[in-house]
């Protein structure tokens, strides 16, 4: 939840105003809470754990955009209505679709893509097939300890609050079990580099942020109902603006570094980190910085996709 005072506190350096950080910081908390009310069917449908949402601060505000990138792909005549996921390769093509033959093939493309030799590719290649394998057990496993403790939350909040459905709300990292998202964050990984390295505006060089790159596409994962050229698509997609926004953060990420503490080996150097390219954080602080006016924009925004979404779901 530090994204939420990341966004307050770029408000801060931008406008000179706490009572504005702090506001802003609240606004971006709003939105994700009720980003994480609005999916939640979807999320415990994908993920298979009852009465849990993610109101975490980047997963949460990257909803708004895969569900428009959602709505204009079942626009396109041969992705309407399909649903291409693990499950369903395998369903059509066999063994091609196991978790394991798609480990072995992106291990081969990456291996190939380094210009590794056979001992490289086959290291590469066994290395992701175990990923793609025991990840999910990993994260299965974490979800079931979970369970007991999401059960008795929500048996004591819904004793105490009768009448109210209530959500445990967990972090992104409950959705990476998923084989869509480990296959897609994978092929992430290198389109960052190239992103980064092409992207008109862009001056962040992913590092430390590589491999956490699944972390992005969790939303879109449970978005697309696990379809992997739909999130694939929305992976490159949220990357863009996750670069720019990082970009434009990196002098008041580099401020906060500074006050923190934090000491450069190079002068004038600035930092930035990926997790702080959200969209809600951009916005508010764009919004934000504009005074008073922008602060009312922000709140009445904020009050209005809370009133507009009070009393619905997305269908799982």
């Amino acid at each position: 939840y530090w994204h939420y005072a990341i966004t307050g506190t770029v408000v801060q350096l931008m406008t000179g105003s706490l009572i504005y950080g702090v506001l802003g910081a609240i606004c971006h908390a709003a939105l994700s809470l009720k980003m994480a009310d609005w999916t939640a069917k979807r999320v415990q449908n994908i993920v298979g754990l009852e009465g849990i949402s993610i109101p975490q601060g980047y997963g949460s505000s990257s909803v708004p955009l895969f569900v428009l990138l959602d709505a204009i792909y079942e626009k396109i005549p041969f992705m309407k209505g399909r649903n291409i996921d693990a499950q369903e390769i395998q369903k059509r093509y066999g063994m091609v679709g196991d978790p394991v033959i798609i480990g072995v093939v992106l291990g081969l493309i990456f291996g190939l893509a380094a210009g590794e030799g056979f001992k490289g590719c086959a290291t590469l290649m066994i290395t992701v097939a175990a990923i793609m394998v025991l990840f999910p057990r990993m994260i299965r496993l974490i979800v079931e300890g979970l369970m007991p403790i999401s059960d008795g939350a929500r048996k004591f909040f819904q004793k105490h609050f009768k009448g109210r459905e209530v959500f445990i709300g967990l972090d992104t990292a409950v959705t990476l079990g998923h084989p869509t998202t480990i296959a897609v964050g994978l092929l992430l990984i290198p389109i960052m580099l190239i992103l980064a390295s092409i992207l008109p505006g862009n001056k962040v060089l992913p590092l430390a942020d590589l491999p956490v790159a699944p972390f992005f596409i969790c939303m879109a994962t449970v978005i697309h109902r696990g379809d992997l050229i739909r999130t694939l698509l929305s992976g490159i997609i949220v990357m863009i603006t996750v670069l720019l926004i990082a970009t434009q953060f990196a002098p008041y990420f580099t401020d906060m570094a500074l006050k923190g503490g934090f000491s450069f080996a190079a002068e004038n150097a600035q930092i930035t980190a990926l997790s702080v390219g959200n969209m809600f954080g951009w916005s508010i602080s764009e919004l934000m910085s504009l005074g008073m006016i922008g602060v009312v924009i922000v709140v009445g925004i904020v009050a209005s996709i809370i009133l507009v979404l009070r009393k619905r779901e997305l269908p799982e």
